[in-house]
């Protein structure tokens, strides 16, 4: 399923991000953890990009396995969102049209987004842990507003988590196909799976 977001450019991390294309270019099989985030503006969407920049893509990446971020915004907003995040540019996608949300069929609606019971729960699991309260406070502390294009519509989305595995064709002018192995589809404001469980997923789904 194509991704019609816009990744946004970066210099900093390129040759990175280019040696880990290479070592991940000559296996048969590549698995993609893709997240997606509410908006850039979305405090809890926040708290997340900097958690998984901390805790998720290094080991990641040392298997491997590339971790995007989806949010609704603009390449400009997003290119603020990673400066206050700490989550890297060149895995970090914009999608002002909403068009990646749609396609992933992701929880749409007023209730889920501003009255939903499991809001505050999912706080509460978020807090139950010293190092959750950390993350959270520091988002919280630090929290920048950024407005999405379509304010009132583009707040009603959540996001989600999903992995995909792609294959090479058999034969070298066959596309690679790819299919979806795992989701996870948030049903309320702040009701995203923390970067640990994000990773314990990424590494056991598919394992044979």
């Amino acid at each position: 399923m194509p991704v019609a977001s816009f990744l946004i450019p970066s210099e900093k991390g390129d040759e990175e991000e280019k040696e880990g294309e290479a070592s991940r270019k000559n296996k048969p099989e590549k698995k993609t953890l893709l997240v997606v985030a509410r908006s850039f503006g979305c405090p809890f969407c926040q708290d997340l990009a900097a958690s998984l920049a901390t805790h998720a893509i290094p080991e990641l990446d040392a298997a491997g396995i590339p971790l995007y971020l989806v949010s609704i915004g603009t390449p400009e907003t997003g290119k603020q969102f990673s400066e206050l995040t700490g989550f890297p540019q060149t895995r970090l996608l914009a999608d002002p049209g909403t068009q990646t949300y749609d396609a992933l069929g992701l929880e749409r609606g007023l209730a889920a987004a501003f009255f939903s019971p499991k809001t505050p729960l999912a706080i509460a699991r978020r807090v139950s842990t010293a190092g959750g309260r950390k993350g959270l406070g520091e988002a919280l502390g630090k929290w920048k507003a950024f407005l999405p294009p379509r304010i009132l519509k583009d707040a009603q989305f959540q996001g989600g988590a999903f992995v995909f595995v792609s294959k090479k064709g058999e034969k070298e002018e066959e596309n690679a196909t790819a299919k979806c192995v795992w989701a996870r589809l948030d049903k309320a404001t702040a009701d995203h799976a923390p970067a640990e469980e994000l990773l314990e997923v990424a590494l056991a789904v598919g394992r044979r």
